[in-house]
């Protein structure tokens, strides 16, 4: 027991450890939920881009370029 300070509680020690393991445990999630999110990102960017193809022949120039910025956003996502 010499690693424990003197001065420190018992529960403020398994505060402490406590507290460390949620941390460490939210930033993992955070990752996993950060990870999740670029993979459904890319999936909607990709029928973005579907999308905005099939539709471009229909398309006035006006509408075309708002979709062609679209889909640049769109395809840097993806990529």
């Amino acid at each position: 027991m010499g690693s424990f300070r003197s001065n420190t509680s018992y529960q403020t020690l398994i505060n402490e450890v406590l507290q460390e393991y949620v941390q460490q445990m939210d930033s993992t999630h955070e990752g996993k939920l950060r990870k999740v999110i670029r993979e459904k990102l890319r999936v909607i960017a990709k029928i973005i881009c579907i999308c905005i193809d099939r539709m471009a022949s229909h398309l006035s120039i006006d509408s075309l370029s708002r979709y062609c910025s679209i889909l640049t956003d769109a395809r840097e996502i993806k990529d």
